[in-house]
């Protein structure tokens, strides 16, 4: 039953693997496109038009990193719950592991002793 369980865990891991590399592929492509940071114009020499496109430029960029913030959150609860099914699985491995064991065990104690 214990390897059973195993496969099914991995069966489980390699399938969402995919989700979790297209989600890490775009935050990483959200990182690597976000715009570089600009010299602001001084605001003793500009007018107020040009403060209001700045300053709406600025709403628009901070829309932007919340929006990847929660998209970075998404995919670590997504990796949250990966590790979560591979510790059960891991889990299950080494209960596994030690029921063998202690029936070796069993069979050597009445191997020796029977």
């Amino acid at each position: 039953m214990p390897a059973g369980l195993a496969v099914m865990a991995g069966l489980e891991l390699i399938r969402l693997a995919p989700r979790l590399i297209e989600e890490s592929r775009k935050v990483y492509e959200s990182v690597r496109g976000r715009p570089q940071p600009r010299e602001l114009p001084d605001p003793g020499g500009t007018d107020a038009a040009a403060l209001r496109s700045e300053v709406s430029d600025l709403r628009g960029r901070l829309e932007a990193v919340e929006a990847r913030e929660e998209s970075q959150a998404r995919l670590i609860a997504e990796m949250t719950r990966y590790q979560a099914a591979l510790l059960r699985w891991l889990l299950w491995m080494a209960l596994a592991a030690g029921v063998a064991a202690a029936l070796a065990l069993a069979a050597l104690l009445v191997a020796v002793l029977g």
